[in-house]
């Protein structure tokens, strides 16, 4: 099994976002790999099902989190795949797979270190859109050592009483892999600003959540997506930060199409990351980092017209204190916050970090809960500026 799962493994190098279908060839080796029986070494990682969940677009999101301890990789690069079969009842198997390079430890890490007895751990995640039913779902996760290990389990995709009025946009029984929409570089005609700053938020859609899910990269790339495609503007300057880990992990001043796939894989990469011991030691950090985002868009020569905050809700609920705001000296930038509230947070919609900062620059805060009202809130934005200039 071992040498079958290291041929796997390299017949899926392209780095994706999200878990593509695979190959009649690859399926037919992955279906004979879960029927046979167990035979080499075990990877030592723990494999946790995710329920099935009503999202953002209307369809069922389901998948799996696979949790490995560092150590078991020996501070050495590795690769780590991901094979997945669901099967609807009474239908025919969908088969799944992804890649995922696995970073050498530092050399001056390792020298002072004993990688036997660091106790972190290394996460990726795996999601899929079902529509309404009963799946069967069967995991294979192996490493370029042939090591793996695997899963099954059943789940049931159906509304819950509070979504009987919710039309699902799968067919009951359809699988489809979660691939977020590419944006190709389209924008809105007769552009009505020169510049648009979007300042992503690269947090989890659970606020209690501290790690960004497959499921999580998806809403965000597909909103992305759908503010670049409507946007109406010369250029747009994107930038990706992390509240929790107190940085930004990418700017680009004029995004291009080109530049998508940068973007996915800097977000991949941060389920693979741990949080510093140095963030620990910083619990304002995260307050550090919005005001550095702040002045340099403000304090620009040739400022934004707008920039948009675009994200879930943060579980981050404090203050930035107003004399520690950068001040105005033109009346540009606007501020603008799409702010998405999963639907089980109806109710307890509270202030977040970012929707104080735009409050008290003059912004507006548009809140949202599906992609009609993402539609709306673009809308609104675009009248806005067209009307100021």
């Amino acid at each position: 099994m071992g040498t079958k799962i290291s041929l796997l493994l390299f017949s899926l190098l392209a780095p994706v976002c999200a878990q593509p279908p695979l190959s009649a060839d690859s399926a037919r080796q992955v279906q004979r790999l879960l029927e046979e029986a167990p035979k080499g070494e075990k990877l030592d990682c723990q494999i946790r099902t995710q329920r099935p969940f009503l999202d953002f677009a209307f369809r069922f999101e389901s998948g799996y989190i696979v949790a490995c301890p560092a150590k078991i990789f020996d501070g050495e690069a590795s690769r780590l795949g991901s094979f997945v079969r669901i099967t609807p009842e009474n239908g025919k198997p969908m088969f799944l797979g992804e890649a995922f390079a696995v970073p050498a430890v530092p050399a001056e890490t390792r020298k002072f270190n004993d990688i036997r007895k660091v106790k972190s751990y290394l996460f990726i995640s795996g999601v899929f859109a079902l529509g309404e039913g009963k799946y069967s779902v069967a995991v294979l996760v192996g490493d370029n050592r042939g090591r793996y290990v695997r899963k099954e389990w059943s789940v049931r995709a159906e509304r819950s009483r509070a979504e009987r009025s919710v039309a699902v946009t799968l067919p009951a029984g359809t699988i489809t892999p979660m691939a977020p929409k590419p944006w190709k570089g389209e924008r809105g005609d007769s552009p009505s600003v020169a510049r648009l700053t979007i300042v992503l938020d690269a947090a989890p859609m659970n606020p209690y959540s501290l790690r960004l899910r497959a499921w999580d990269r998806a809403l965000l790339l597909d909103s992305l997506s759908s503010v670049l495609t409507h946007t109406r503007s010369h250029s747009v300057r994107v930038v990706a930060m992390n509240m929790d880990q107190q940085r930004e992990i990418f700017r680009d001043d004029d995004f291009n199409a080109e530049d998508w796939s940068r973007l996915a894989t800097r977000l991949r990469d941060l389920e693979l990351g741990t949080i510093s011991y140095r963030v620990l030691g910083r619990q304002r950090g995260w307050s550090d980092l919005l005001l550095n985002i702040l002045t340099r868009e403000m304090d620009s020569a040739e400022p934004s017209d707008a920039v948009v905050f675009l994200g879930p809700t943060a579980r981050i609920t404090e203050k930035i204190p107003a004399e520690l705001l950068p001040r105005r000296t033109a009346p540009k930038p606007e501020f603008f916050y799409i702010e998405y509230y999963p639907f089980w947070l109806r109710g307890r919609e509270y202030p977040d970090a970012l929707a104080h900062v735009t409050h008290a620059l003059g912004g507006q805060i548009l809140k949202i809960h599906s992609p009609g009202e993402l539609a709306a809130a673009l809308k609104k934005i675009g009248e806005q500026l067209a009307g100021a200039n």
